[in-house]
């Protein structure tokens, strides 16, 4: 992962943390690791809700296995389909969604995020969101 990824997801968790609270709902557009999922569902607390969304198998076992580590129950609902299918999953507001573009680290660079599904992600990710919450993308 490029040196530079790191303050900046620090930076983002930073600001997502400001406006993030037990019992609010996130989504993590772009599983990856889990990562993020894993940093949403300690802010939302068992109160909340985060759904996580990655195409590949290995982007779910990866974060299942790190939320089980970290003894998160069943805050996350990990889905195995594409962000800009978002709307399908998610029928409350939202108060945060997070995205990092790119491919999977550790994982196939052949496999992507595209330019096309992300915009419309993006549109969905926004006529969710709530008044005063964040969504940020990262691209790398």
């Amino acid at each position: 992962m490029n040196d530079l990824v790191l303050p900046v997801c620090d930076r983002i968790h930073e600001e997502a943390s400001k406006i993030l609270f037990p019992g609010a709902v996130a989504v993590d557009a772009t599983m990856g690791n889990g990562f993020d999922t894993l940093f949403l569902c300690r802010k939302v607390g068992k109160e909340g809700r985060v759904y996580a969304f990655d195409i590949q198998d290995t982007a779910l076992k990866e974060t299942e296995a790190l939320l089980k580590k970290a003894e998160i129950g069943s805050v996350a609902r990990l889905i195995r389909d594409g962000h800009e299918n978002m709307a399908l999953y998610v029928k409350e507001e939202i108060q945060c969604v997070l995205f990092n573009l790119g491919y999977l680290p550790g994982g196939d660079h052949g496999l992507a995020t595209k330019p096309e599904t992300t915009i419309e992600a993006l549109s969905q990710g926004l006529s969710i969101l709530k008044k005063n919450g964040i969504m940020s993308v990262c691209i790398y």
